[in-house]
């Protein structure tokens, strides 16, 4: 069934809400009860019952929840309701990564669904991703928030693939606040701003990436003193400024290596860690004649 109400007052209504339930106490289910004593008053029956059943599923199936997030039509008049339900899960369950990989590919799905438009939205989708690839602490010790990094970036990369042109600005204030991440001691909210700005491509990892390279011999310092767990985590952020690496080198001509990359600097920094990434002939025998 159709609605005659204008999609724009539905989300005025639903920040209304979300503006009354913010002393509430009960983080665990306050979010989709508000949403769902809200739903009779904005939506159809059929709708309010996808919503409930959606929600549900999300928790307990949630493969089929986005899969049907990812392709079911007529679901434009609960995206307000969606969006605040995912946005708040993530900022009420930061410190449990599976939950928050739930809600990331929940707006993945909605990204992919060609019936949907999230143009209204996106000052509230995108904190709630940049959060889950750059917040200082995500989950608890142990959890993979590594892979949380990797499929938020994925997903930001997606957001400004589709809207980028359309917000002329998008993909530049993104990037800026990314680059408020790279502190090399934050060794997680440094990867992840490291994995999503190579997402951007060679351009973004010459201009943002490259000049950090002294990074590196920071983290080889530390290797020295670090514990197992710290290990890891260097080891981490390592392998995603060798990735950046790889995407620059893999994606430009050898005259532009040569303009850009001062191999005798970077084989002090990196000794033979890039080797392997120098695959053109012409460009690997250039970093490695700084070897002889």
């Amino acid at each position: 069934p159709t609605s005659s109400l204008n999609p724009q007052q539905v989300q005025v209504n639903a920040h209304q809400v979300q503006k009354n339930q913010e002393n509430d106490r009960n983080k665990d289910g306050s979010s989709s009860v508000a949403l769902r004593q809200l739903l009779p008053r904005l939506v159809s029956d059929e709708l309010q019952l996808y919503f409930t059943r959606i929600t549900h599923a999300i928790t307990t199936n949630p493969d089929a929840a986005v899969t049907r997030l990812a392709q079911d039509p007529g679901i434009q008049e609960l995206i307000p309701f969606f969006v605040q339900y995912i946005t708040k899960t993530v900022h009420q369950n930061i410190q449990k990564t599976e939950k928050c990989q739930l809600m990331i590919h929940c707006i993945d799905a909605l990204i992919r669904n060609r019936n949907v438009h999230l143009e209204l939205f996106l000052d509230q989708i995108l904190p709630c991703v940049l959060t889950c690839i750059v917040a200082t602490r995500i989950g608890s010790p142990g959890e993979n928030h590594w892979l949380l990094r990797d499929e938020a970036s994925d997903v930001l990369g997606r957001i400004c693939s589709l809207f980028g042109d359309k917000y002329g600005n998008l993909r530049g204030k993104v990037i800026q606040i990314l680059c408020k991440a790279l502190d090399g001691t934050q060794l997680g909210r440094c990867y992840g701003a490291i994995v999503a700005i190579t997402i951007f491509g060679p351009s973004a990892v010459d201009a943002f990436i490259l000049p950090l390279v002294g990074y590196w011999q920071v983290w080889e310092e530390a290797m020295q003193t670090a514990t197992k767990e710290d290990r890891f985590d260097l080891e981490r952020c390592q392998d995603a400024f060798l990735h950046a690496m790889a995407v620059f080198v893999g994606n430009v001509s050898d005259t532009e290596q040569s303009n850009r990359l001062e191999y005798e600097k970077l084989s002090k920094v990196f000794g033979n860690a890039l080797v392997p990434l120098f695959s053109k002939p012409h460009s690997e025998s250039l970093y490695a004649e700084c070897f002889i």
